[in-house]
């Protein structure tokens, strides 16, 4: 069960946060900091030591996202006001 959450839905989580969160709070670093936190903490409380190694590949992996969806937020605006105009 622990791989099944490891691998399919913390990942997912992450994605999906990190869109969101860049989607609305317009800055790239804010969600990865959470999902360190977050993840730090799902490290010491739930999982072992060895889950470190996924908490920099989700970080990574939240930073990516975050960016992209800061890029297609600020695309997505520049259309409208293009458009708007």
């Amino acid at each position: 069960m622990e791989y099944a959450i490891v691998l399919f839905i913390i990942p997912f989580a992450v994605m999906l946060l990190s869109l969101a969160g860049s989607w609305l709070v317009r800055k790239v670093w804010v969600m990865p900091v959470i999902c360190l936190a977050a993840l730090l903490i799902l490290t010491i409380t739930v999982f072992n030591d060895s889950f470190v190694i996924w908490v920099s590949v989700y970080t990574v992996l939240s930073i990516l996202v975050s960016y992209f969806g800061k890029t297609g937020r600020d695309l997505f605006e520049k259309h409208k006001k293009e458009k708007g105009q």
